[in-house]
This record gives structure tokens, C-alpha cells and sequence, in this order.
């Protein structure tokens, strides 16, 4: 019955009477409280009405019935960029922040969206810093926060960064030679090498940091010519 309702919702929203259909979704999650279908459909339709207040109040009742899960507010965090509300985007995207402090997926996403929207270094870097205390000992974070801080310029803070990498079992070094692949990528020749001999006085004979350097002194040897 719901799956129905649902899809007389979609056909009357191709038809372009998007305010039957939300009278219909709305009707729907009257009768079917929680039910995904329902719920998928209507927060769209609100989304598209441009009514925050109502996709707000539809949203609380959805995080309700899965407080652990708190994704579903993206949704209205987008209604807020569409709608170009910065000081909104800001507001939700701090409490968020604060409310859901060890969600991964989510932080990751406030830093999407704040660099969609344009906002300073100073708000990005305090999300990514987030991003790093929720998952402090994860490859991926610490590789995305170095790269964003390397394209800032902050070489010293994204090397602060590249140090926490985990080296891999004991004796090895794959954080170290991550780091120095990473300083490459961004032009960062004598920073790399660095990185690289540091390596080889710990393992001579360490195939990867012995390629490095092979190829950063062809890079540095076709800047001297």
C-alpha cells in the first residue's frame, strides 16, 4: 500500500503537480510512519519544494528512529547550500560536528561540502582536524588532511601530519615511504629526499626508497639543465 502511494506521488510529480504529490506523501507518512519508501520520496519532494522548515521536521523524526545514524541531515545541509543560506550551511554544519564527533562518514562529508561552498581554510582545517581525532590511526583521513594541507602550502603541518601514517609490521616502512611519494607528487624534491635517505639509514637495501631516490635525482638532474 505504501509502495503504491508512493508511486502515485512520483506520477503526479512528472505530471508537474508537485503540491499533490506532497499532499499525498504527506498523507502517506501519516498512515506509514517509518516506512523507507515513504520516507525516501517525501524528503525528496520536500527538498525540492524548497521547504526547510518542513524537511527539518521530517528529519528529526527520521534520525529518531535511528538516532546512530545521522546522514539523513545532509539532506537538509544541501537544501541549505541550494538555497545559498551560508550562516544556515554553518550553523548545522558545526552542530553536526559537535553532536557527532566520531562519525567518520559524516565529517567527510561536511568537508565536502564546505569546500563545495567556498568556506575559509581556517573551517575547513577545523573539520579535518576532526576528521583525524575520529580516525587518528586511518591511512585514507590522514592521506586526504596532508594533501589538503600541502595544497595550502603548510608543508611543516601536512608533515606533522604524514607522521602519524603507520609504518606496517615491525622493521618496516611504508608510512615513511608514503610520505615521501606524497612530498613528490606535490613538487616537494628536497622535502621527499629527505624522507627517502632517512629510510635507507634505517634499511639500506630498501628497494622502494632506493627507486625514490633514483628518481628524484633524474628530476633534480633535468632542473639543472
Amino acid at each position: 500500500m505504501a509502495v503504491g502511494v508512493a508511486a502515485l506521488a512520483g506520477l503526479q510529480a512528472e505530471q508537474g503537480d508537485e503540491e499533490a504529490a506532497l499532499a499525498t506523501l504527506r498523507e502517506a507518512w501519516r498512515r506509514f510512519p517509518g516506512h523507507r519508501g515513504v520516507q525516501a520520496a517525501l524528503t525528496q519532494a520536500l527538498a525540492r519544494s524548497g521547504d526547510r522548515e518542513q524537511l527539518a521536521n521530517l528529519l528529526a523524526g527520521v534520525v529518531k528512529l535511528s538516532p546512530q545514524d545521522p546522514m539523513p541531515w545532509l539532506v537538509l545541509l544541501d537544501a541549505h547550500i541550494a538555497a545559498r543560506d551560508i550562516a544556515a550551511v554553518r550553523q548545522w554544519s558545526d552542530d553536526l560536528a559537535r553532536r557527532y564527533p566520531r562519525h567518520v562518514a559524516l565529517l567527510e562529508a561536511l568537508i565536502d561540502r564546505a569546500q563545495r561552498v567556498g568556506e575559509p581554510a581556517e573551517r575547513v582545517g577545523q573539520l579535518f582536524a576532526a576528521l583525524l581525532r575520529a580516525a587518528p590511526q586511518a591511512r585514507e583521513q590522514i592521506e586526504a588532511y596532508a594533501e589538503w594541507l600541502l595544497e595550502q602550502g603548510r608543508v611543516a603541518e601536512a608533515r606533522e601530519v604524514l607522521a602519524r601514517l603507520p609504518q606496517g609490521a615491525q622493521g618496516e616502512t611504508a608510512g615513511s615511504l608514503r610520505e615521501a611519494d606524497l612530498l613528490l607528487g606535490h613538487g616537494l624534491l628536497r622535502e621527499a629526499r629527505e624522507v627517502a635517505e632517512r629510510v635507507l639509514t634505517r634499511r639500506p637495501d630498501d628497494g622502494k626508497a632506493l627507486r625514490l631516490l633514483a628518481v628524484l635525482d633524474e628530476r633534480q638532474g633535468r632542473l639543472k639543465e
